[in-house]
C-alpha cells in the first residue's frame, strides 16, 4: 500500500506546499577550468510520501557552480517540477539554461515552494596583490594583479568609490592568465575608507565586476569654496537663499561660522548664520529664508561668507565669498520702516 501511495505521489504536480524540505547543501567548489562548454543536470526530486502529502522535496544538487556559457538541464527524477528563478524566464522540467553573465542565479521550483537552490555563473577572475584587503595607500600608489580566464583576457578596467570614470589598466604577459596595473593618485581621494572596482573583460566579451575595500591617508589640507549661491522669490513669500559650499580638500574641516548678509543703505547686514562642516572633495547644500520680518521691499545685494573667523586654515581663502542679489517681500500690509 505504501509503495503505491509513493508512486502516486511521485507522480503527481501537486501546488500544495508542505513543511520545508531538508535540502541537500553542497559545497560551491569552481569547475575545472575548460575552454569548451560543459553540461550539468540537476534533478527534481519528492520524497517521504504518505496518505497526506509529501515532506521532503528538494533539487540535487541544489548549489551547483559552473562557467558562463555552460549548459545545466533541470529534469524530474522523482515528480514533476517547474524551474523558476528569481531573475528570468523559468521552465517546466525537462528543460535547460545557460548564462552569459556572471553572478548567483537563484530560483525555486514553480510547483513545489520549498525546493530552493542556486547556480552560481563563473566569469573572468582577477586577484588584486596591491591594495591588500582594507590596506592603506598614500601619495602615487600603483593597483596591480593578474586576470585570469579560459578564453584569454582583453581588458582590465579600474574604478575608485563608483562603477563610472573606468580607467584601462596596462596588462602584461599572454595567455589565460596576464598581469594587469594601474597608477592611482591617494591625494584626490578623501582620506579614510575607499572601494576599488576592477572590470574584466574575457577574449570572448564575458565580463566580470571585482571590488575591494582600502584606506587613503595623506597629510590633510583643506579648500572652502562657495560653488553656488542663489535666491529665489515666490509670491508674497520670503526669499529662499541656496548656498552650496564645497571643500576642495582631502580631509574634513573643523566646524566653521558660514554669515548670510545683506546691503541696506550702504552697509552690509547679516541676516543669517549657520555652523557647518564639510568632509574632503565633498559639498554641503543649505537653504535657508530671508526673513520677511525685517520689513523690507525691493532688490538688494546679498552675500555669503563662509569661514569668516578664519578657523580653518585653507590652501586658498580666495574663494570662500560670493555674492547675488535677492527681492524682498513685505507680507500683509504695514508701513516698511526700511525701505531705502
Amino acid at each position: 500500500m505504501r509503495a503505491a501511495l509513493l508512486l502516486a505521489s511521485a507522480l503527481l504536480a501537486a501546488p500544495l506546499v508542505l513543511p520545508a524540505p531538508i535540502l541537500d547543501a553542497l559545497p560551491l567548489a569552481d569547475p575545472a577550468p575548460s575552454a569548451e562548454a560543459a553540461s550539468y543536470t540537476v534533478k527534481g526530486v519528492i520524497t517521504d510520501c504518505g496518505e497526506f502529502g509529501c515532506w521532503t522535496m528538494y533539487w540535487t544538487p541544489s548549489s551547483l557552480v559552473v562557467n558562463t556559457g555552460d549548459t545545466v538541464s533541470f529534469t524530474n527524477q522523482i515528480g514533476e517540477h517547474y524551474f523558476e528563478p528569481d531573475v528570468g524566464t523559468g521552465c517546466a522540467a525537462p528543460c535547460s539554461r545557460s548564462w552569459t553573465t556572471p553572478g548567483n542565479m537563484t530560483y525555486r521550483c514553480g510547483y513545489h515552494w520549498t525546493m530552493s537552490g542556486v547556480v552560481r555563473v563563473l566569469g573572468p577572475s582577477a586577484a588584486i596583490a596591491s591594495p591588500v584587503s582594507g590596506g592603506t595607500l598614500s601619495g602615487t600608489a600603483t593597483l596591480s594583479g593578474t586576470a585570469t580566464w579560459t578564453g584569454g583576457i582583453s581588458k582590465v578596467e579600474v574604478a575608485v568609490d563608483a562603477q563610472s570614470a573606468w580607467r584601462t589598466a596596462t596588462l602584461t604577459g599572454s595567455g589565460t592568465t596576464r598581469g594587469w596595473s594601474s597608477p592611482l593618485d591617494t591625494v584626490k581621494l578623501a582620506n579614510g575608507d575607499h572601494v576599488l572596482y576592477l572590470r574584466v573583460t574575457g577574449a570572448d566579451g564575458i565580463v566580470s565586476l571585482i571590488s575591494r575595500g582600502f584606506r587613503a591617508s595623506n597629510p590633510a589640507f583643506y579648500d572652502i569654496e562657495v560653488r553656488s549661491f542663489t535666491s529665489s522669490t515666490s509670491g508674497l513669500n520670503d526669499p529662499k537663499i541656496t548656498v552650496v559650499l564645497y571643500n576642495d580638500g582631502n580631509d574634513e574641516t573643523s566646524p566653521f561660522t558660514v554669515r548670510l548678509e545683506y546691503q541696506h543703505k550702504g552697509t552690509w547686514r547679516q541676516f543669517a548664520t549657520y555652523g557647518e562642516g564639510i568632509p574632503g572633495y565633498a559639498e554641503k547644500t543649505r537653504v535657508l529664508a530671508w526673513d520677511g520680518a525685517l520689513r523690507l521691499y525691493g532688490t538688494f545685494p546679498v552675500r555669503v561668507r563662509a569661514d569668516t573667523g578664519g578657523y580653518v586654515a585653507e590652501t586658498d581663502e580666495a574663494n570662500n565669498e560670493a555674492a547675488t542679489t535677492a527681492f524682498h517681500v513685505v507680507p500683509g500690509p504695514g508701513v516698511n520702516t526700511d525701505e531705502p
